[in-house]
């Protein structure tokens, strides 16, 4: 939404706030294949997902939501929710629509609420671009989702895998390009990766001009702005120069910053002493068995 409507939005706010007209905005949730408690856990998650995402995107989302609570293994792949082996959610704004992995989240009931949240933004962040002919970047919008959440929709813990999966792609020259990254993710073992860069990019991007900064890139990309021109009108810097300077710091520390992370250092040592241990318990059975030869003979 551009800076001029929300000011329009805001106006409208107090003057119906001055004349006492409830300005509430409630969603409508349509919960599908869930039992009733959990249809009544998830509509409440829904709820709370849409006011921390009306706050910070300053939008509201005026289309009805449906979500499905899906245990059907065939619909689950339909959705490629088992490409990854364990994806929580996915949402599709086209279709105001978002689909839960019943088989994590019963797993993982606590995980809940914030990937609800993850793909809640996903709606909100399509809803404020709408204006843009072409999609923004992935990058950008599975960013902002992880940056509100604190979630990732995928099983593993972010925040114990992410700085050390960052170092030692760094360290091994494997960063994927974010212009590889701006209409889909890799599958294999780059998929974690991606999600990894694009959480990590988005908060040193708002380390730089704070929340205000990822909402003016969102109006450029609303405007139809490609990721270039938007990057330079906000930042004043290309995607690549402001890419370089986000890895660079990832390098932060001098020679020490461009070796992997110590994790993976630590592990990398003890299977280099797992290889030594086994050689040596080849080299003595070799030997032993050569002076029971020598002893035949």
């Amino acid at each position: 939404m551009a800076p001029a409507k929300r000011t329009l939005r805001l106006v409208a706010a107090v003057v119906c706030a001055a004349l006492g007209v409830p300005t509430a905005h409630a969603l409508d949730v349509e919960v599908v294949g869930a039992p009733p408690a959990l249809s009544t856990a998830i509509t409440r998650a829904a709820r709370a997902a849409e006011r921390v995402c009306e706050r910070w995107y300053e939008i509201e989302y005026e289309r009805p939501v449906s979500i499905e609570w899906s245990t059907d293994s065939a619909m689950l792949q339909r959705f490629d929710m088992e490409a990854t082996g364990s994806v929580a959610g996915l949402a599709w704004p086209v279709e105001s629509r978002i689909v839960l992995s019943a088989p994590v989240l019963s797993a993982n009931p606590q995980r809940l609420e914030p990937v609800v949240l993850h793909e809640m933004s996903h709606l909100f962040f399509a809803a404020a671009t709408a204006g843009a002919e072409v999609s923004p970047p992935r990058w950008l919008d599975e960013g902002i989702a992880m940056h509100l959440s604190g979630d990732w929709d995928l099983g593993f813990s972010r925040r114990s895998d992410d700085r050390r999966l960052l170092r030692d792609a760094s360290a091994a020259g494997s960063l994927v390009p974010f212009a590889d990254l701006d209409s889909s993710f890799p599958e294999g073992p780059f998929f974690q990766l991606a999600y990894a860069q694009s959480l990590s990019f988005v908060e040193w991007l708002a380390g730089r001009r704070g929340e205000a900064g990822l909402r003016a890139l969102l109006d450029a990309f609303d405007r139809d702005l490609d990721p270039g021109p938007a990057m330079t009108e906000i930042y004043g810097e290309t995607l690549e120069s402001a890419e370089a300077a986000w890895s660079a710091q990832l390098r932060s520390g001098g020679w020490l910053g461009r070796l992997p992370s110590a994790e993976t250092m630590f592990s990398a040592l003890w299977i280099g002493l797992g290889l030594l241990v086994v050689l040596r318990f080849a080299r003595t059975r070799w030997q032993l068995r050569r002076v029971e030869e020598d002893i035949d003979e």
